[in-house]
């Protein structure tokens, strides 16, 4: 997925409806949120205005360019609605319990049972599945490790 459609579809997809963020409690709009962007008048901000702030604060000040497809695009949602260094912080955790090489066996699910819990491991496991299809180690063997891995993220 390249820059513009990213960007693109995180501003459809935040719409242009002002509105205040139930978490935040700061007022949003294209996914600018005064929060991070005090500055600027969420209220009157036009899209063209949102691509720019997208592509200047976030794509390219965090060098998104330099993910994998993929990761890319999980990693940015994540960030837009946990903040970006936290969408670091949860890929980091992925790529520090399951290396590149790593196969998928039971130990998989003992390390996702040893994440720390401030962390949700659902989330972890998202991005962990992204990455690891990213790097074509997914393999026909995932059907059957699947709702076993469900059922360590979700409890």
């Amino acid at each position: 997925m390249t820059a513009p459609d990213l960007l693109q579809m995180v501003i459809r997809h935040s719409g242009n409806q002002y509105a205040q963020d139930r978490l935040t409690n700061y007022p949003s709009k294209y996914g600018i949120s005064a929060r991070t962007h005090a500055h600027i008048n969420i209220k009157d901000l036009t899209e063209a205005e949102a691509m720019a702030i997208h592509r200047a604060d976030f794509y390219d000040h965090f060098k998104f360019k330099d993910l994998p497809p993929k990761l890319r695009a999980i990693t940015y949602t994540t960030g837009i609605l946990l903040g970006f260094p936290e969408a670091f912080k949860l890929l980091s955790q992925a790529v520090q319990y399951f290396p590149v090489r790593e196969e998928l066996t039971a130990d998989l699910l003992l390390k996702i049972d040893s994440i720390n819990p401030e962390i949700s491991r659902a989330r972890v496991a998202t991005l962990l599945f992204l990455w690891l299809y990213d790097h074509n180690l997914l393999s026909q063997s995932i059907r059957s490790l699947t709702p076993r891995i469900m059922e360590a993220v979700s409890s």
